[in-house]
């Protein structure tokens, strides 16, 4: 069960409407970069830097820390990619989700709560072509 959380909440699918400031509360940046395997190359303090890890973002290559995360504030940007943002935004961005979408989505991964994925990836939409003829015989 989940803690500070009502037993029909905890057990209820993702709620339609979302705190946002509560939901930043209680996930952290550093407990979304653990899930996607983020391995930072330094770490100062509460400072990591790394590649980043956003898709769609442009070829970064793996050698560059231009993706940089500060663990205390739970915000990160890419140099190179110009992104930032929270940890709602992190979510977003690496599941091609609109904001809204993304923190229905955090809040149920982070609570167990089974979700079907909706994927909004612009470049997964399919095309507009006709069926193709069938063959005259």
């Amino acid at each position: 069960m989940t803690a500070g959380l009502p037993p029909t909440l905890a057990r209820s699918p993702a709620p339609k409407q979302i705190d946002y400031a509560v939901l930043r509360a209680e996930v952290s940046i550093r407990w979304i970069l653990d899930r996607i395997h983020f391995t930072p190359f330094s770490v100062n303090g509460d400072q990591w830097r790394g590649p980043c890890p956003l898709p769609d973002h442009g070829r970064h290559s793996d050698r560059e820390q231009t993706f940089s995360v500060n663990v205390r504030r739970d915000v990160y940007q890419c140099f190179r990619c110009k992104s930032a943002g929270n940890q709602i935004n992190l979510w977003a961005a690496l599941m091609h989700l609109r904001y809204q979408d993304a923190a229905r989505d955090l809040y149920a991964c982070f609570h167990g709560i089974p979700v079907t994925p909706k994927i909004r990836n612009p470049k997964a939409r399919p095309s507009r072509t006709t069926p193709p003829a069938t063959p005259r015989t």
